[in-house]
């Protein structure tokens, strides 16, 4: 722009002189390089200067992108478009309309999904979260969405034009802890506005790279000695590890060592209550639909949060509950009436009740050994 205003001023200064003093019938122009051209004036009709064509902007894109049909493997779905994530598709389920939706997100500034401006892909209506109540309103829509795009980071289930159009491609949004040589990856589900791992933890060493202690069955002094952390797996079977995952005690729990994957936390009983809001409180919402476990009360997994009745171990019971019941560890501290003993808040599920439970569970102190879901930061 500097250029070409010094241009016009030279031009027309030039302009200006030689028709005041009618002394030189010539429009001469000089150029930067000392070349010259020069003009009669009389032949000259006007100036004109045209400015080079603005190019778009390079965001000016819209990505596109399919909904996928299959959630099996992870019910959030990752869009990725030029080396960044520009949306999220969620299979999740919405307490008020009592149905899972799939529903897709813009992201915002911070790089994650921006719950307050998602669109169904089922009717093609907003649902916007209420970040505080952990509510969801939604709207009717048009009907099915089975396009969507991002244009200039806002979401549309229109296609654009006067845009180049760049496809996105759509996958499986998983949680892959590393901790040294341990890489362990898991599923991830989203419910109300929480993001939780959708399978128990399973790692044996700490977010510092040390090892987790573990003790097996018959070693009764060195699990109820520890306190500093440790782990067992059910039945001392390394096969059970890929369903049950790993009892944890209290004390691991809470190890400055870091327990939960980076970015991740085990809960605190607020962060589970917050769960059991958003998905239920009905346990059928949370239990794995595994027609063979739960005495055949099995759930419906609507949540997709699909806890398996892993019980639980003590060296006073040993492995416990199979079948029956699910323990899931807070790091919210309480001290047990019972024992006297500071204990952790449990998420519980059973078999025979209706309803998840948020509990100081009597009895199990720091020294049980329980399941752990973390939720994200």
């Amino acid at each position: 722009m500097k250029k070409i205003s010094t241009l016009l001023f030279a031009v027309a200064m030039t302009a200006i002189s030689a028709t005041a003093q009618q002394t030189s019938t010539k429009l001469v122009v000089t150029m930067k390089n000392g070349a010259t051209t020069e003009y009669n004036l009389d032949e000259v009709d006007n100036l004109s200067f045209k400015l080079p064509e603005t190019p778009k902007p390079s965001d000016e894109v819209a990505y596109r992108f399919m909904v996928p049909d299959d959630f099996g493997a992870c019910r959030v779905q990752k869009v990725m478009a030029d080396g960044k994530q520009v949306a999220e598709v969620d299979y999740e389920y919405i307490k008020s309309l009592t149905a899972n939706h799939v529903v897709v997100y813009p992201m915002n500034g911070e790089g994650r999904a921006d719950l307050t401006k998602g669109i169904s892909a089922e009717n093609g209506g907003s649902v916007v979260w209420n970040l505080t109540a952990n509510t969801a309103e939604v709207t009717a829509g048009g009907g099915a969405v089975s396009t969507f795009y991002i244009v200039d980071g806002a979401l549309t289930a229109n296609e654009p034009s006067d845009v180049e159009i760049v496809d996105a491609t759509v996958s499986p949004d998983y949680l892959v802890d590393t901790r040294g040589s341990e890489s362990i990856t898991y599923p991830i589900i989203k419910v109300g506005t929480q993001y939780w791992m959708a399978e128990n933890l399973r790692a044996t060493k700490y977010v510092s790279g040390k090892d987790i202690e573990t003790f097996n069955t018959t070693d009764k002094s060195g699990w109820d000695g520890n306190t500093t952390g440790c782990y067992h797996m059910f039945a001392d079977d390394s096969q059970s590890v890929e369903v049950y995952g790993l009892y944890y005690n209290g004390y691991a729990v809470l190890s400055d060592e870091g327990l939960a994957p980076e970015g991740w936390e085990v809960p605190t009983k607020a962060q589970a209550t917050k769960l059991r809001t958003a998905g239920g409180p009905a346990a059928k919402n949370f239990k794995s639909d595994n027609a063979t476990w739960w005495n055949g009360k099995q759930g419906d997994n609507m949540t997709g949060f699909n806890a398996d009745p892993c019980g639980y171990y003590s060296t006073a019971t040993g492995d416990n509950g199979d079948g029956i019941d699910f323990y899931g560890w807070t790091s919210t501290v309480y001290s047990d009436w019972l024992t006297k003993a500071q204990g952790l808040e449990t998420i519980r599920l059973n078999a025979n009740s209706a309803n998840m439970a948020i509990s100081n569970e009597a009895g199990h102190d720091k020294k049980f050994g329980h399941s752990v879901r973390c939720v994200r930061k």
